[in-house]
């Protein structure tokens, strides 16, 4: 039994004499071989380690553009139901259907009004008064540039952006006021916001300050929304949040 299972020396040798005069004979077509199997291989490895860092690249990437889901009320007007509290439970809600926790959320108020330098008659200027929580709302648009710093949340100062500022001759430290409906407040510049849209045109506020001044304290008009992952968790999300906030409409920025 031994002897059946034992290995042959000449026939090995016989065996390498045969493979080596096969290569001589066709060492082209063995080299073109496998060359064509390392490339393959290559490219199998290069695309596997491509598809595994796609996904979390696409999703760093994507977030330098800023949100990419407004929610906003159904019918339109001014969102007395997404208080505080609420984007606090869609938060909780977003984590349980696997978002990541680094999904960003935040809550404006907007109102039209007009600024203008403190003490100086006249010379209003109309811009767009946003309410916004500056512990997120930065977080949320990384490539907007500020000189300066977002105020704290019960402070009574204001960014500006960059071209309203011009216009009126702003500065940083300078004093403002605003006026929306009846009521005029003032507030100190402590920053000058550059981002090359509409949002050099406006005039940001603590979200808090804003209620109060328009004597809509807990009322916001929108939330912005940042999720990873491309479209289609985008859509996933706009579906959770109609789901856990009755009455929101949930809209994803496609050109995002």
């Amino acid at each position: 039994m031994a002897s059946r299972l034992s290995i042959d020396p000449r026939r090995i040798r016989t065996s390498a004499r045969f493979l080596l005069r096969s290569l001589s004979l066709r060492h082209t077509s063995f080299v073109l071989a496998l060359l064509a199997v390392t490339v393959a291989a290559t490219l199998a490895a290069a695309l596997l380690g491509m598809r595994a860092d796609l996904r979390l690249k696409m999703s760093r990437e994507l977030k330098g553009f800023g949100p990419n889901v407004l929610i906003t009320p159904a019918d339109g007007t001014t969102l007395a139901r997404l208080d505080p509290s609420r984007v606090d439970a869609l938060r909780e809600a977003l984590r349980s259907e696997g978002f990541a926790t680094e999904t960003e959320i935040s809550s404006m108020l907007l109102a039209a009004g007009r600024i203008r330098v403190a003490g100086v008659e006249g010379g209003w200027e109309d811009a767009t008064l946003v309410g916004g929580e500056f512990s997120s709302l930065p977080r949320l648009n990384p490539s907007w540039k500020l000189d300066g710093a977002w105020p704290g949340e019960k402070s009574d100062a204001c960014v500006v952006g960059v071209s309203l500022a011009s216009r009126l001759g702003l500065s940083l430290r300078a004093s403002a006021e605003f006026s929306s409906s009846d009521a005029t407040r003032r507030c100190e510049v402590t920053g000058l916001l550059s981002t090359g849209e509409s949002e050099d045109e406006e005039l940001f506020l603590p979200l808090g300050a804003l209620q109060e001044a328009l004597g809509m304290t807990g009322r916001i008009s929108l939330a912005a929304l940042s999720v990873g992952g491309g479209a289609s968790e985008a859509v996933r999300a706009a579906r959770v949040v109609e789901r856990a906030l009755p009455g929101s409409t949930a809209r994803v920025l496609w050109q995002v």
